[in-house]
């Protein structure tokens, strides 16, 4: 097994409507977010506007948790929820999906038939 070290150095800082993100990780490696041929990528977005609108991802299913304030996500036609520091949503990408809150949010992106699940790790036992 081989184990690769990525540093800050190699992240991909991008902006968008709402902010900026930071792509952590994508694979397989040399696919890339733009052309959306990546099975998993996980990334972290500073959501710096009261009101954004998430970017329509096709073919893509979307797991968000928040990191840091408090996001209501509309997901038009689905569902609305609130979600408060470590909670989880699920969407897809091909929604219209609007949040509302100022926010650092972890984001894990897949495509095809790759499933994730997304959770906070409990540390209440230190």
């Amino acid at each position: 097994m081989n184990i690769t070290l990525i540093t800050s150095l190699q992240h991909v800082t991008s902006k968008w409507q709402g902010g900026t993100t930071i792509q952590l990780y994508i694979y397989p490696e040399g696919s890339t977010y733009q052309q959306r041929d990546f099975l998993f990528r996980l990334s972290s977005a500073n959501i710096e506007i009261p009101e954004s609108t998430f970017t329509k991802l096709p073919g893509v299913s979307r797991k968000i948790m928040v990191l840091e304030g408090g996001l209501k996500l509309e997901h038009e036609d689905h569902h609305a929820i609130i979600l408060k520091k470590f909670e989880t949503d699920s969407f897809y990408g091909d929604w219209n999906t609007k949040g509302f809150g100022i926010v650092t949010d972890f984001n894990l992106m897949t495509t095809g038939n790759v499933r994730s699940s997304l959770q906070p790790k409990n540390n209440a036992g230190k």
